[in-house]
């Protein structure tokens, strides 16, 4: 059985059903019209039902058939990897068939909401943690007013790029990195499709995706090029180039528009900071919950 699926979008199915059929017959040549960046995972971890992709809010009619069965396998979970007020953006801007099926897989209790990006507060701390020391001004205006404090450390933020979010996304949220590995273990081994995405599909869903192919033993050289694969996948400002064009200096809050694209020396800086902090990947997932067993339990179904 599939989720249940809307009054519109059964109409639809029957437009596009044929069209459909071709390409979800291979996992790696589903080429999806409004869901930008989905594919499966890399080596190994590629023999599992696990997809990554961006936000699923600009989905079709043809886009939800291909979701309520992924090469042949029935959807059994959506991780969502975004904060609630992304998710919100997302819902305003959303197709009817993305509605629909957003609705239909809360019905069936199948999309998980997992926000790497939850913990403000010890996101920011693993900022401050991890930035250089301070210069004197902010020290001495933090006795009046946080904002020095807060500027000085969007700065050191922007300045460590996609490397520093993601080590700072690693070391703030060891729970939710590990629900969300954990969600995509226990989907696999029931032999249904899981779909994580966060908004583009790089960073929360490379990180998780980089964490996955590193249980299934992944070179790492293939875990490198699989996240860095996202830049040409999105294209835009985050195709490669692109994204290296220089920004104006930003005052305020942080301009996130600074991290773009998906560089190779972003991921490699993460799992660097993974083994130096914890040893390997194994181990740090075993601070998050997910233990030596459970995490064999899916290498042996890649392997």
């Amino acid at each position: 059985s599939v989720p249940a699926l809307q009054p519109a979008v059964m109409i639809a199915r029957a437009v596009v059903v044929a069209a459909s059929a071709a390409s979800i017959r291979s996992a790696a040549s589903i080429s999806l019209q409004g869901i930008k960046n989905f594919r499966p995972l890399r080596g190994a971890a590629s023999s599992l039902p696990v997809y990554r992709c961006a936000a699923l809010d600009g989905a079709t009619p043809a886009d939800v058939i291909a979701l309520a069965s992924i090469d042949g396998k029935r959807l059994g979970r959506v991780i969502d990897l975004r904060n609630d007020d992304e998710i919100g953006k997302g819902r305003a801007n959303r197709t009817a068939a993305a509605t629909d099926f957003y609705r239909s897989i809360r019905a069936e209790q199948l999309l998980i909401n997992r926000p790497l990006l939850g913990d403000i507060t010890g996101f920011w701390g693993a900022v401050a943690e991890q930035a250089p020391p301070l210069p004197i001004f902010p020290q001495i205006a933090m006795l009046w007013s946080s904002r020095p404090l807060d500027e000085a450390l969007s700065r050191a933020l922007e300045d460590g790029g996609l490397a520093m979010l993601y080590t700072c996304i690693l070391a703030s949220a060891p729970q939710e990195v590990g629900r969300a590995v954990d969600d995509v273990i226990a989907c696999a081994l029931r032999d249904e499709a899981v779909v994580f995405h966060c908004a583009k599909g790089k960073d929360r869903t490379g990180l998780v995706a980089a964490l996955v192919e590193s249980i299934c033993e992944v070179p790492r050289a293939e875990i490198v090029d699989g996240y860095a694969a996202s830049g040409a996948l999105l294209g835009g400002d985050d195709a490669p180039g692109a994204a290296d064009k220089p920004r104006p200096p930003s005052s305020g809050g942080v301009d996130w528009g600074r991290f773009r694209g998906s560089p190779a020396a972003a991921i490699e800086a993460a799992l660097d900071w993974i083994d130096k902090n914890h040893g390997s990947p194994a181990a740090y997932l075993e601070t998050c919950g997910v233990d030596a067993a459970r995490q064999k339990q899916l290498r042996d179904a890649a392997l």
